[in-house]
């Protein structure tokens, strides 16, 4: 699900504030940047990640652009490989733990880190083509993360999950992120994130981005009880 939150104006001039600026007011420079960019993958990225929601503020980090991925322009699709000209599937392995992206292909990551590579690697893939805000990477994180809940969530965590995660989006879409059902939900959220740890196995490919069946540390865990 998508979800512009730019119609939320606590979340797009937090969201600019975090990535552009420091409390002074001047644009941050250097490793302040960085600090910046993580600190808003942190606070406002990875919760959308864990709620399996793609919250996109266009415009707050110059030209369009923000860790997410940038705002959709007609050149995108002009880019975009024939038919016939696809890369090669590529396949990718995301490790999580307790709910965050720690590993790619074993290589450890942070989280903003996790968003700017497999943008790189979403995109080249047509990945987000033809939305009003392409973010790949959070399109890849949020299949691998979805598809490690379906297998290390009880049915019925699993099928409640579901209907918070559908609030989170709407309460997000409609400038509810400080609200205090958000912080609710997002304490919810945090609890059922505890067993979600291990390895998902996607391939990257024409567009689209597919999970493939995978054993996780819990689901061995749970064998071995």
């Amino acid at each position: 699900m998508i979800v512009l939150a730019g119609t939320g104006a606590e979340l797009a001039e937090g969201a600019a504030d975090s990535v552009a600026r420091p409390r002074g007011g001047h644009p941050v420079r250097g490793g302040a940047v960085l600090d910046a960019v993580t600190e808003f993958a942190e606070t406002c990225c990875l919760p959308a990640i864990q709620a399996n929601a793609l919250v996109a503020v266009p415009g707050v980090a110059g030209a369009g652009r923000t860790v997410w991925g940038h705002v959709a322009e007609p050149a995108d699709n002009s880019r975009f490989p024939a038919e016939g000209e696809f890369l090669a599937p590529e396949e990718v392995v995301i490790t999580f733990d307790h709910g965050v992206p720690v590993a790619i292909d074993g290589e450890t990551v942070s989280v903003v880190e996790a968003l700017q590579r497999l943008n790189a690697r979403g995109e080249g893939q047509g990945i987000g083509r033809g939305e009003m805000f392409v973010a790949p990477g959070a399109l890849v994180l949020i299949t691998a993360h979805r598809a490690l809940e379906n297998t290390t969530h009880e049915p019925e965590l699993a099928r409640f999950k579901r209907q918070v995660d559908r609030e989170w989006a709407t309460l997000v879409r409609d400038g509810g992120w400080f609200s205090p059902l958000k912080h609710a939900l997002d304490s919810f959220v945090a609890e059922a994130q505890e067993t979600v740890s291990g390895e998902v196995r996607l391939v990257l490919h024409k567009g689209r981005v597919t999970a493939v069946p995978n054993t996780s540390k819990n689901t061995e865990e749970k064998r071995e009880q």
